[in-house]
């Protein structure tokens, strides 16, 4: 808002200032940095500025603990389907001895899980 009253009044004074020529417009843009430059108007630029930079200090803290989380939880849900994994190959491995036996020459059938290391 304080933004868009700004280049308004930037933007009144160069039409005003075209048309009452250029001593005009001087008189003008003088007013206007006298008035961004005034105490009141510092003060406001000065708070804006630290509420932008506390939003944004807040914001960056908030993104960081929300990836820490996903982080955690990513790794919280490979583990649990590592186990499913493993629990699924033992499960295979069983079967198939069940269901083959021994070979022919009396060597027994051996199935192993892959080890997958992140």
């Amino acid at each position: 808002m304080s933004f868009l009253r700004t280049a308004l009044v930037f933007g009144a004074g160069y039409v005003l200032g075209t048309r009452a020529g250029h001593e005009r417009y001087e008189q003008i843009k003088a007013g206007a940095q006298k008035v961004w430059e005034s105490k009141p108007v510092r003060k406001g630029r000065g708070a804006a500025k630290e509420q932008a930079e506390a939003a944004y200090a807040a914001a960056k803290e908030q993104a960081k603990d929300s990836f820490a989380t996903a982080q955690d939880k990513a790794k919280e849900a490979f583990a649990a389907a590592s186990d499913v994994a493993a629990e699924k190959a033992h499960e295979a491995r069983e079967a198939v001895k069940a269901k083959m036996g021994e070979k022919e020459n009396g060597e027994e059938i051996k199935v192993e899980a892959v080890p997958y290391d992140a």
